[in-house]
């Protein structure tokens, strides 16, 4: 049963999940680089989806590798015969890291999120808020009533 599922299942999943992400992946590269730009979109628009989208895949890749290194070994482990704590070891290490990891990549890949850190953190200067006194007039009197912002 076990070599069933090693040799049948686990790769016939794998194939037709690849394929589904491949096809998405695919139709999205399609529209943000290929297809020529709809008349309803600004080209700020299309350059911050095609921003965005690099940043995504960048973010979904680097967790997707760390959560893809334990499968690997079970795999290698299974076909070998050698079973080693030091693996498993590894894996759950890994495995356990995976939040962290992932937290790290989308502060890291996005730009709004790194320049929010290196503000908490003062890596720059934080700017002045300024404050503004607009004159408002009364509809009612012409009473004048300062504002500020």
């Amino acid at each position: 049963m076990r070599k069933f599922f090693l040799f049948f299942w686990v790769p016939a999943l794998a194939i037709q999940t690849g394929l589904n992400a491949l096809f998405h992946l695919a139709c999205t590269v399609y529209y943000l680089f290929v297809a020529p730009p709809s008349r309803s979109i600004s080209s700020e628009t299309r350059q911050a989806q095609r921003r965005f989208f690099i940043g995504i895949m960048i973010h979904t890749l680097i967790p997707l590798l760390v959560l893809g290194i334990p499968p690997l070994v079970l795999i290698v482990s299974v076909l070998t015969d050698n079973y080693r704590q030091e693996y498993t070891n590894l894996c759950m290490t890994l495995l356990g890291f995976n939040g962290l990891i992932e937290s790290l990549a989308i502060l890291l890949v996005h730009r709004p999120y790194r320049f929010a850190v290196k503000e908490i953190f003062c890596f720059r200067k934080l700017k002045d808020p300024k404050v503004y006194a607009i004159p408002v007039y009364e509809s009612s009197s012409s009473r004048r009533v300062n504002l500020q912002i």
